[in-house]
């Protein structure tokens, strides 16, 4: 089972910051699966170089609304 991560977010927190946030938890969580960039994009059925984006902070994985 993975394990569950609350989104805890801080008042007058930027969108910068949630992204940099998000950026060190995708990289900790893969770093902890043992996973390489390339397996995970391989995984998620992305690109690497969007892994790379992610992690940098560049980008955001945009999720599905429900």
């Amino acid at each position: 089972m993975v394990g569950r991560m609350s989104p805890v977010v801080k008042k007058n927190t930027s969108l910068e910051d949630v992204g940099m946030e998000m950026s060190k938890v995708l990289r900790g969580r893969r770093r902890e699966l043992g996973l390489s960039q390339a397996q995970l994009a391989q995984a998620a059925g992305v690109h690497m170089r969007q892994i790379r984006r992610y992690e940098a902070g560049d980008q955001q994985p945009l999720f599905p609304s429900q």
